[in-house]
Formats: structure tokens, sequence, C-alpha cells
């Protein structure tokens, strides 16, 4: 199944369609990125806050945010 994503700041900057399997999970698709848990601050999926486990549905929209420091 396809779903749009977007990653920002240190996550690099995706904004594209990927396939995955059939009920994947938001952690399966992090492993498929190669982006680990530590590195995420907030999962969007149809603009509605998830976490890893959060089953994806065919043409979701998911959006990762890393931790952002500053001062």
């Amino acid at each position: 199944m396809k779903i749009k994503i977007k990653t920002y700041a240190n996550l690099g900057s995706l904004d594209d369609e990927i396939e995955i399997k059939e009920n994947s999970r938001i952690g399966e698709l992090l492993d498929k990125l190669k982006i680990s848990n530590k590195e995420i601050f907030v999962v969007l999926v149809n603009g509605e806050k998830c976490n890893v486990d959060s089953v994806l549905k065919e043409n979701d929209s998911v959006s990762l945010f890393p931790y952002i420091g500053g001062g």
C-alpha cells in the first residue's frame, strides 16, 4: 500500500510517497526509513498525533518531527 511521508529538521527533508506492506505500524515505517524511535518527538498521521504502535492505512499522510533543541 502507498502512504505519503514527510520528515522535518535533522531527519532530512523527505516528501514522497512510499510503498509499505498492509497493516504496517509506524514503528515498522521508522525501521524501513532507518530512523530510530529515540529520534522522533511527534508523529502525525493525517494531522493527528499517533504513537509508534499505530497501524497505517492506504493513502495515510505521515509527518515525522524530531526533538528540536535551542536556547
